[in-house]
């Protein structure tokens, strides 16, 4: 038997084993991993440049969901701001302060709003104006776009209205999810290990508490 090649699959060190894997070979080798955590991996390998890209993950865990939980995201620094100004309302009777702080609040929610805004023009116009003939290229700038807004903490503050949530999601396959409730997207994840199993009730049931 003669070896292909030799490399090492991308991991964010939370991945469970490989279960199953996949190879097809033409110019450059593409490769479907599929994980004992149902996570299914799609890689490109070159082997000549030794290069090993992960070219989009899916994870089939969230099929199967036992628990889930809704977590409120801590304030932004303008709301906490106005919670604080709220609180020591009935403390305080200067007027002058309390202008000042609500001025200094609204001043940072639009500079946030204009920062934000301006960010999406320029990602989205990069986008328009990238020529590339894989689109999978043109989905890693998207998720670079994301993850760069995930590294400023922004995925992590709660918006005007409360709706964004953090979903907390445990599956029966052993992974955590933490998930933003606003585009659905895998914040982080937590794979149990190889001895969690599901408990079950008295019907026979599998299910996670």
């Amino acid at each position: 038997m003669k070896q292909m090649f030799k490399t090492e699959l991308p991991s964010n060190g939370d991945n469970a084993p490989v279960d199953a894997v996949y190879l097809s070979s033409k110019d450059f080798h593409e490769m479907v991993t599929v994980g004992t955590d149902c996570r299914i991996d799609y890689v490109v390998i070159d082997a000549a440049k030794s290069s090993v890209v992960s070219e989009w993950a899916r994870e089939e865990s969230l099929a199967r969901i036992s628990t889930a939980e809704m977590v409120d995201l801590p304030l932004s620094e303008s709301q906490q701001m106005i919670e604080d100004e709220f609180d020591e309302g009935g403390r305080s009777s200067h007027i002058m302060s309390s202008f000042i702080r609500r001025l200094i609040s609204q001043a940072s929610q639009i500079q946030k709003w204009l920062f934000n805004t301006v960010n999406q023009i320029f990602t989205f116009s990069y986008m328009l104006t990238t020529r590339t003939n894989s689109f999978s290229k043109l989905i890693d700038h998207v998720r670079s776009a994301a993850k760069a807004n995930y590294q400023r903490g922004e995925v992590l503050e709660r918006d005007f209205f409360n709706l964004r949530k953090m979903l907390v999601i445990v599956s029966l396959d052993g992974v955590i999810f933490g998930l933003d409730s606003s585009d659905g997207s895998v914040v982080w994840r937590h794979w149990l290990g190889d001895n969690f199993a599901p408990l079950k009730n008295t019907i026979g049931k599998e299910e996670v508490t």
